[in-house]
């Protein structure tokens, strides 16, 4: 006698053949949440509330802020990196730094509106402008000099409640000064025309004799004064009266193009261009000294972070730079040739970065590096997931790889998986997404489908399907199963049978009432404020829709089907007979929790599994 007892259900393995798999191992595992050895699927999805409808061909989302308090979600129609603003702003709910298509800009709550769906209505450029010229100095009399001086001046930026500062301008021609003279200043750059800066104030300063080149805060004055093309300033500031250092010498904006935007845990921030990787100054998110900059050997794809360390994938060897200021990181080049195929797959984890290369998912990290998904599937079967169209995502410790176009069985999904598990960590699902976004206030996962943004289990009354196809079981000698036992969680599926009476109830009630005739009392100022829900009235509120529970079961026989229905109950019930095989396959689908399945070649014998 035979018989096949499937008491846990993990995920699949790609690179074993499935007459080689373990017991619990599965062919296919499609929308299974891994968790305890049983089959659970993930909740449904469900649309963010309030609905808004967003710009078509999205491929960045990020959940900002209104001043308000409200979420606001921003939508690109490119690639874009995003990261907080270093800096604190008081002033506002959301302040963000983002590369749009590759160009570095700013925005926050007050310049992005509160429109969702869109990309900011309005923004600045992430570096500010500086004066292209220099001064011209111009002595008060004609008295023998005792000093020699020479003047600078920076424009500031106002960003929210942050005032960034620009790199200095050229240097003033040289002017002589003796006691009781003044200095004019003539020929200033006007600002105003700048697209995207939002200058409002300039600041002065002036050379110190000293053994090196020293700039002292002169004064500060209303960048709208610069509208007049021959303003003048007169300097009649005191030695002693002179403030702090110019603190912007050797600043610069960013390139022109900037991608792969993110940020260190120091408070600057990085990104590259081409095989050059740009840092910012500390606390000056907007400047990026030249000083800073390292360059590779290949072609940079992106960058993630982990720790004190930044990790530079690109078209050849990684390399990892490590430090806490900017002028102090020390490069180390990875020996391992995994090269980076796709800029979106790239995220950090509590292990380090996780990215897509031809091989398979690689881990970058303190414990070192490699393929994470090695001992799943070789480079063959990792290729039908199309790892140039990999975007990533971590969401509950497991790492979701959206990919198009791919010649898996799920040609348009997900791979998922969950490093957490020591065996069978990984599934795959059928949700398709262009982009994604993890809120990190709430660890909660959203993409974006056409042109709705969804939550990942928003829906926490019903489930997506599931489907697991078991390895194929080679028995000793030819039999035929005249019996199944199904233990799954029908109490949820009475549950829900109650919870759509109830629904339905509702309805009728409503139904009802609205055919009396009767004041539903929902006019504009009917009852005291908050008394209803916004736009409510006396009806009920209509409970959610909850979808039929099942399990269907399929068995096949030397690969064919040989018996497929669904069940609502657990129980024993028969199998058909007319065939004898060797080679057996169990598929199992359903949206309730399943404990167990057991076969055997009669109703006694299962007793005995």
């Amino acid at each position: 006698m035979a018989g096949l007892k499937l008491m846990t259900q993990g995920g699949y393995v790609p690179r074993v053949a499935p007459h080689l798999l373990q017991d619990n191992e599965g062919q296919r595992a499609i929308n299974t949440k891994l968790y305890a050895g049983d089959l659970r699927s993930w909740f449904k999805p469900k649309a963010v509330t309030p609905g808004f409808s967003c710009i078509p061909n999205g491929e960045t989302i990020f959940k900002g802020k209104t001043n308000g308090g409200d979420a606001v979600w921003i939508v690109w129609d490119s690639v874009t990196n995003v990261t907080k603003n270093p800096i604190v702003d008081e002033t506002q709910a959301m302040s963000i730094y983002y590369t749009e298509g590759g160009v570095p800009k700013k925005t926050n709550s007050a310049l992005n509106g509160t429109t969702s769906g869109q990309s900011p209505a309005d923004y600045l450029t992430m570096g500010v402008a500086f004066p292209t010229t220099g001064l011209t100095a111009t002595k008060s009399s004609a008295t023998a000099a005792t000093e020699t001086r020479v003047y600078a001046y920076t424009y500031i930026q106002e960003f929210g409640g942050i005032e960034e500062e620009s790199a200095p301008s050229l240097a003033s021609n040289e002017v002589g000064w003796a006691s009781a003279d003044t200095i004019d200043l003539t020929d200033w750059e006007d600002p105003s025309t700048l697209p995207n800066q939002n200058i409002t104030k300039v600041r002065i300063y002036r050379s110190v004799p000293s053994t090196l080149p020293t700039f002292l805060f002169v004064d500060e004055i209303d960048a709208a004064l610069l509208t007049n093309p021959s303003y003048t300033y007169t300097d009649s500031v005191d030695a002693i009266n002179l403030g702090e250092q110019l603190p912007s010498l050797g600043w610069v904006p960013p390139p022109t193009e900037l991608y792969g935007l993110v940020a260190h845990p120091s408070g600057f921030l990085a990104g590259f261009n081409r095989r050059t990787i740009y840092l910012s100054e500390i606390a000056a998110p907007h400047a990026f000294p030249v000083a800073y900059q390292y360059d590779c050997e290949f072609d940079i794809v992106a960058l993630g972070i982990y720790g004190q360390s930044i990790v530079v994938l690109n078209k050849g060897n990684t390399i990892v730079l490590t430090g806490i200021a900017p002028e102090q990181m020390t490069p180390d080049k990875i020996t391992e040739l995994e090269p980076c195929v796709s800029a979106r797959s790239v995220v950090s984890d509590t292990n380090g970065v996780m990215y897509a290369s031809p091989n398979g998912l690689c881990l970058v990290g303190p414990g070192g590096s490699g393929v994470a998904t090695g001992n799943l599937m070789l480079r063959d079967e990792f290729s039908k997931f199309n790892p140039a169209t990999i975007r990533g995502a971590v969401y509950n410790g497991k790492y979701f790889g959206f990919y198009m176009q791919g010649s898996a069985y799920v040609p348009n999904g997900a791979f998922i998986l969950d490093r957490s598990l020591q065996a069978t960590p990984l599934s795959l699902t059928n949700v398709t997404a262009m982009a994604t976004y993890v809120d990190p206030e709430t660890s909660e996962l959203f993409y974006l489908s056409g042109t709705t943004i969804l939550q990942w289990e928003g829906d926490t009354l019903n489930n997506t399907p599931f489907e697991w196809l078991s390895k194929r079981f080679i028995m000793t000698a030819p039999i035929n199963f005249a019996a199944v036992e199904i233990d799954a969680d029908f109490v949820s599926a009475e549950a829900a049978a109650q919870q759509e009476a109830l629904r339905q109830q509702v309805i009728d009630e409503n139904i009802a009432l609205y055919e009396t005739g009767a004041e539903l009392q929902g006019l504009y100022n009917d009852k005291v404020l908050n008394h209803f829900d916004l736009n409510g009235s006396i009806l009920q509120n209509i409970p959610s829709l909850i979808d039929d529970r099942f399990i269907q079961f399929t068995l096949y026989a030397d690969g064919v089907e040989v018996f497929n229905t669904v069940y609502t109950e657990s129980g024993v019930y028969r199998l058909p007979s007319g065939y004898k095989s060797q080679d057996f396959s169990v598929q199992l689908a359903g949206n309730i929790e399943l404990r167990y399945i057991k076969m055997a070649e009669s109703m006694k014998e299962l007793k005995t599994l």
